[in-house]
């Protein structure tokens, strides 16, 4: 920052990094080593900093969504409670006081309700306990609680669609233990909503203790002091060195998961296998994805079929991609018009077809889940008005593949893709009815029956198709698997998919609506 700053975007910042610097709390180190070190110069940079940020945005106009929004006001809200304290409430108790009142007053739970929530109830909550106002501290104190309870569901799965971000409340609402504890408000309700919050992340690990990367979820690890030391959350975060192992196998999840595998250790010296579904998105927030339906894999310690991962909170086409239909592993569907002799249809500014109008969100439903003697999760998928997508996905640890079974039925005349998104590191190559996919580590064979090309993508300037997030705003190649084809309206189509890790290839038949896989023995699964 100049020594006199404007607080307008700046070129070298993302949009998220544009509001954060409204929140001002990347400012307190200032304040908190020039205290510690007698730097009076770095301390006074603080305060004028502080000053002049709330000297330039007195007005209305200045007080814009990338000011007001929960977590940059509460990001502030804090910084201003602090200075307020070091400077013995001389200077900046009159911001801190209209701040907090804000943020409680303007606190409601609905659609959209997210951490940030967290963020300026619990700066609220600081301020009226430094303030002395004990009333407005407990408002404060009853709108987390709620919030907790609204965030973290009954079952322990988050409602922000994203096992990253239910990770970061966790430890938000962990922080805010000595802050209760200071401000002599009870903490239990707040323990109890973070201590059932921990089984469903330790699910929501794979084989190579990674939190699967489902919405804006970036590839990461638990961290092992945020979980009780016999906990599965501190087996899942010490990679087994801790704790104790979880005793499920399959678990389905009211934010919208299912996470399965065949064992929580090694199996004749390899990883075990993993897999995630997507089964709903009943919520709307920030950080969810268009991911109805959507499935990864992992196995022999290798991910081979992945989510994309967040890339950067922005506006670009890269980040649309990230969290749309066609950046996941799920049925694709471009409404078409009336054949038209002599025209082409225009492609989107990706280098993909534009999708047919979405449907409400909330519009599907499992219709059934782990049955002897396989696990089976089906879906109803009524994301678009122009289709109606089933999805069935089979695991069965004799044959330790996956089995996906897709119908769609056009209810109006439509392209449907079946997208497969394989991460970078894997090495893919098709041939006419499916795929090898290949890792330093593993091999995987993907068959398809059902028809339709294979086609394999990578992403490049003009087409999206493919990329992955490593970490925020750091993009790896992956690649796209697709095949498709064009259904009249009224009419069918069924695609099955076998995926399966290790040395030994599956193969699949059909007849009388019932998919037979073999892999050293043989199991049927009937047609959804």
């Amino acid at each position: 920052l100049s020594a006199n700053p404007n607080w307008k975007p700046q070129s070298t910042l993302d949009s998220s990094g544009n509001t954060h610097v409204n929140g001002l709390y990347w400012s307190v180190p200032l304040l908190y080593t020039g205290a510690r070190r007698g730097d009076v110069p770095m301390v006074d940079r603080f305060f004028d900093l502080i000053g002049d940020w709330l000297s330039k945005h007195k007005k209305k106009k200045t007080r814009t969504w990338s000011v007001t929004q929960p977590i940059i006001a509460g990001e502030r809200l804090w910084t201003l409670t602090c200075a307020s304290d070091i400077s013995n409430g001389q200077r900046f108790v009159k911001a801190t006081r209209k701040e907090a009142n804000t943020q409680i007053d303007k606190f409601k739970l609905g659609s959209g309700t997210n951490n940030t929530g967290i963020h300026s109830q619990g700066s609220a909550l600081a301020a009226f306990c430094y303030l002395g106002d004990t009333t407005k501290r407990d408002i404060a104190a009853n709108n987390l609680n709620r919030l907790a309870d609204y965030l973290i569901l009954a079952d322990g799965s988050d409602r922000e669609g994203s096992p990253w971000y239910a990770y970061y409340t966790l430890r938000l609402l962990e922080n805010l233990a000595p802050v209760y504890d200071r401000c002599g408000v009870s903490y239990d309700r707040i323990y109890t909503a973070t201590q059932r919050l921990q089984r469903y992340l330790a699910a929501a690990v794979d084989p190579n203790f990674h939190l699967v990367m489902i919405g804006d979820t970036h590839r990461a690890k638990l961290g092992p002091k945020w979980f009780a030391p016999d906990s599965e959350a501190r087996w899942a975060a010490t990679q087994g060195a801790e704790g104790q192992p979880p005793s499920s196998l399959y678990d389905v999840f009211d934010g919208g998961y299912v996470f399965a595998r065949n064992s929580w250790t090694d199996i004749n010296g390899h990883r075990p296998t993993f897999y995630s579904v997507r089964v709903s998105r009943p919520y709307v927030t920030a950080h969810v994805h268009s991911d109805l339906g959507s499935v990864t894999f992992n196995s022999y310690g290798t991910e081979f079929v992945g989510d994309p991962g967040p890339y950067r909170y922005n506006s670009s086409a890269i980040r649309d991609y990230m969290v749309s239909r066609s950046g996941h592993s799920v049925i694709r569907v471009t409404e078409k018009k009336p054949k038209k002799k002599g025209k082409k249809k225009k492609s989107s500014a990706l280098g993909l077809p534009a999708v047919a109008p979405f449907a409400a969100s909330d519009s599907s439903s499992v219709l059934a889940a782990n049955e002897d003697p396989y696990n089976r999760t089906c879906l109803k998928d009524r994301t678009y008005t122009a289709a109606r997508i089933t999805r069935c996905v089979y695991y069965d640890t004799a044959i330790d593949g996956l089995v996906v079974v897709d119908k769609v039925k056009a209810l109006k005349r439509i392209r449907a893709d079946q997208r497969w998104q394989v991460p970078n590191g894997v090495g893919v190559s098709t041939r006419s009815n499916g795929a090898t996919l290949t890792s330093p580590d593993a091999a995987a064979t993907m068959l398809f029956t059902g028809g339709g090309a294979v086609r394999k993508y990578r992403p490049s300037s003009k087409r999206q198709d493919g990329w992955f997030t490593n970490g925020y705003g750091e993009l790896v190649k992956g690649t796209t698997l697709q095949r498709g084809a064009t259904i009249a309206k009224g009419k069918k189509r069924t695609w099955i998919s076998v995926l399966a890790a290790g040395e030994t290839a599956p193969s699949v038949s059909l007849s009388d609506g019932v998919v037979s896989v073999t892999r050293k023995q043989t199991q049927t699964f009937p047609l959804p």
